[in-house]
């Protein structure tokens, strides 16, 4: 499918999916970029067979590398004293690796080597000497040489560099050469096995995995038919959750939008002073870190973020290969992410604030919480988010480079909008209210929220109720319910068209699909709507991960967290861990689903801080470092979370072991967070 194919439709331009000159030029800029990277194979790996290609490296300084059938011919002419054979595709991770193991066979008569880091970056260059090398040789000899001893040999090595020397002392080089067959870098206790049928070739062979991350934004578990619920209709998740693993109990680290993003992307806990808002901006909370698609940029991957990723406009985007691409600053669209297609909606958005002093918060008016339109798919944000990815993927398929692309659908987020045949999926009178409308009993009052996401953003929604009062009118509440049903669907038929786009061309086979939303949302559960809240309606989000080769239609049920993604995403890549990651690799559960995941996941939101563990949830709120209050939920016996049982004599010991490594937790994140700083 072209671009021109798809905005002219019998001869007329359809302005619903014109996209802005801005993004077809960034979407040419992905083939000039993946040309780049072509030009490099190396990728950063930590293993060279020179069989048929050079595979990054080169000859400098009056010296040249020939790639031969089964090895490289580095011949050294003696012209001048400093003679390269090196790359700059190599980043090594010192902690992870002790040896380089060196194969080749020296028909010169130079006796000695350098090993040289970071010749070609802005790091101190180290010079790592080995003088046992053999001369003029009949056959090929394996070296394996320890480089932990030096002390250049420390942090991440950018390049590694070749150079022969003469004799011991002596800084001069005679001509000659040498054949290399094969380099490559151990860990502590490991052999160099170049056997072309030995795992280390067949994992060079191998094309590094693409990644394609889906954000549905305020997904709930409630609902979903993977979640042991069916009252939304979600084939497309269905059909992921058949291709991969379902994390059962999977939760966001903060349950609003632009903190759990930032987390995620960063692989950081937020704290009282990090990551605090709906709002929160990497760049300013957490300057410096790697951002997950920084680190895969960085390692040569394309990074490209479509729809709602990050949550701040301008935050971190030299992360993505491209600018960041977003339907919601398109030409046209005059409702920002409301996203309204029906006119009297826009105009109520647009004027009401100044013509009938109905105002949001930000100062502009107020359209309705929800909108069915006989429309086609791309007349909202999602739809024309949809059609990018498929744009975006067929240019990368054509240049045939490792990718990660963040695909961020903005529904079922306020306002519940989708065209009419997503409404029409359901039946409103057979559509059930909360099972749990009313508060939990003996909840502390700081388990309430007052967020004004839907009372004062919405026209014709009632103000803030009192505490543990909701008083959304039940026929209201119904439509709601009904709008976030419809909304979902809608996101998981995009969904779907991006998954038939990556079968379609043949990337499905090379790609892990990680799906997730960003946190919960509560649909006047406990009185509340929206986020906002330590309860597991607001924090318990999906994840689903189908990794080619992995297992299939399998589930995980113990506790993990959304924290987990980026080091799951590295191990999966084959690159170190960055040391400042806080999460825990899921990887292996994609080879074992019965694998055990960690005993508890922490997630907080302001003055509240939670644990959870496969059985229980409990959350206390702080001020000035003591308990003010506290609830505990037994899932085993109230997986509603009805009854708060924090002061049940029956639960005492289980209540202190919980708090006790809470504190902990927290004692240790915030120690952390402050060496970062």
């Amino acid at each position: 499918m072209s671009l021109n194919s798809t905005i002219i439709k019998n001869g007329k331009l359809n302005m619903h999916i014109k996209f802005t000159q801005n993004f077809i030029i960034s979407l040419s800029k992905i083939i000039l970029l993946a040309l780049v990277c072509l030009s490099s194979s190396a990728f950063s790996q930590t293993s060279w067979n020179f069989n048929g290609a050079m595979q990054g490296w080169e000859g400098s300084n009056y010296s040249k590398a020939t790639a031969g059938e089964s090895y490289v011919t580095y011949e050294i002419t003696g012209r001048s004293p400093y003679p390269n054979f090196g790359t700059i595709g190599a980043k090594i991770d010192t902690k992870a690796y002790k040896y380089i193991s060196v194969k080749l066979k020296n028909l010169s008569s130079n006796k000695r080597l350098q090993i040289i880091l970071n010749r070609n970056s802005d790091l101190k260059t180290e010079y790592i000497p080995f003088n046992n090398l053999s001369s003029n040789d009949s056959e090929f000899k394996t070296y394996k040489i320890d480089l932990s001893k030096n002390r250049g040999w420390r942090n991440t090595i950018n390049d590694i560099t070749l150079r022969f020397r003469t004799s011991l002392g002596s800084e001069g080089v005679e001509a000659g050469t040498v054949l290399i067959d094969h380099i490559e870098f151990l860990g502590e206790g490991e052999e160099s096995n170049q056997d072309s049928t030995s795992k280390i070739s067949k994992k060079l062979n191998e094309k590094p995995l693409n990644f394609v991350h889906i954000i549905m934004d305020d997904l709930r578990t409630e609902g979903l038919s993977v979640y042991d619920d069916s009252e939304m209709i979600t084939p497309n998740i269905d059909r992921l959750a058949r291709e991969g693993v379902v994390y059962k109990k999977a939760f966001a680290n903060f349950p609003s939008c632009g903190a759990s993003r930032a987390s995620i992307l960063t692989g950081l806990r937020p704290t009282p002073t990090r990551f605090t808002r709906y709002d929160a901006r990497i760049d300013e909370d957490a300057p410096g870190i790697s951002t997950l698609p920084h680190y895969l940029k960085d390692n040569g991957y394309i990074t490209v973020s479509l729809g709602k990723i990050i949550h701040r406009r301008g935050d971190t985007d030299d992360a993505w290969s491209i600018p960041p691409w977003d339907a919601k600053y398109s030409e046209g669209n005059r409702s920002s992410y409301m996203n309204y297609s029906k006119e009297e909606n826009v105009e109520a958005y647009v004027t009401s604030c100044k013509k009938r002093k109905i105002c949001s918060p930000s100062g502009s008016g107020k359209g309705p919480a929800w909108e069915s339109n006989d429309v086609p798919d791309n007349q909202y944000i999602d739809g024309k988010t949809a059609i990018a990815a498929i744009e975006t993927l067929e240019q990368l398929s054509a240049a045939d480079v490792p990718f990660y692309i963040a695909i961020g659908f903005v529904k079922p987020h306020l306002p519940f909008a989708a065209p009419t045949k997503y409404w029409d999926l359901y039946d409103r009178d057979k559509i059930e209210l909360s099972p749990i409308p009313d508060k939990p009993k003996n909840a502390p009052n700081q388990a309430w929220h007052q967020s004004g996401e839907l009372r004062e953003w919405y026209d014709g929604i009632p103000d803030v109720p009192d505490r543990w009062i909701d008083n959304v009118p039940l026929d209201i509440a119904q439509i709601l319910r009904h709008g976030y049903y419809a909304a979902t669907s809608y996101a998981d038929a995009q969904m779907g068209k991006v998954l038939n786009a990556l079968d379609r061309l043949n990337l499905s086979e090379n790609t892990v699909i990680i799906f997730t939303g960003d946190h919960g949302f509560s649909l006047g559960d406990h009185t509340l709507w929206n986020k906002h809240s330590l309860f597991t309606l607001a924090t318990q989000s999906p994840l689903i991960i189908r990794k080619p080769g992995g297992e299939m239609n399998k589930s995980v049920p113990g506790v993990v967290e959304y924290l987990d993604i980026y080091p799951t995403v590295t191990e999966l890549a084959n690159l170190p861990r960055p040391e400042h990651l806080e999460g825990e690799s899921l990887a292996n559960t994609l080879i074992d689903a019965e694998a055990d995941t960690k005993p508890a996941i922490y997630t907080r939101y302001h003055a509240g801080e939670n644990i959870h563990t496969d059985r229980y949830s409990y959350s206390a709120w702080f001020n000035g470092g003591r308990i003010t209050e506290h609830m505990l939920y037994d899932h085993e016996t109230d997986p509603l979370e009805t009854v708060n049982v924090v002061n049940d004599p029956d639960y005492k010991s289980v209540m202190r072991d919980l708090q006790k490594r809470l504190k902990a937790h927290i004692k240790q994140r915030d120690q952390r967070a402050a060496r970062l700083r």
